[in-house]
């Protein structure tokens, strides 16, 4: 939600968050045609983007490009709306990164069980290479979230 009304935030965003580290399956594909959207409105140049609004091409972009979605995207930007309307655009970037913080933290949560779990299969299973490939990603996993 903060992405529509916040396009500000997105480069941080986009340089932080991974559509694999959202569920449902729905919103992966909500923030990936976000992405691609705002990266087409970042491409504009000059007087051409300051007539349009972040939230206005998006609008346009995804009726052409991404209509399946758009019903998501609108109780998302009426949840915006709600939530961040008068916030500052500080305010509103310090949202941001603890959105981005609350997002990589949950998805190290679920990714370390995943992880696991299958780390257990493949010593079950006898296959002790696959067993230490997923150890070196749990670690590596492990190592990213406590920097």
């Amino acid at each position: 939600a903060i992405f529509l009304v916040a396009p500000s935030a997105a480069p941080e965003l986009l340089s932080s968050v991974t559509p694999g580290m959202l569920a449902p399956k729905a919103l992966q594909e909500l923030y990936t045609q976000l992405a691609v959207s705002y990266n087409a409105y970042d491409s504009i140049s000059g007087s051409d983007k300051s007539a349009l609004n972040f939230s206005q091409f998006w609008r346009n972009w995804a009726i052409k490009q991404a209509p399946d979605i758009l019903s998501t995207a609108d109780i998302l930007e009426l949840l915006a709306d709600k939530e961040f309307n008068g916030w500052p655009s500080l305010q509103l970037k310090q949202e941001a990164q603890f959105i981005i913080d609350e997002l990589r933290r949950e998805y190290a949560k679920v990714r370390r069980a995943e992880l696991q779990e299958a780390m257990s299969s493949a010593e079950h299973q006898g296959n002790h290479e696959r067993a230490a490939e997923l150890a070196r990603e749990f670690n590596a996993l492990q190592a990213d979230t406590t920097k």
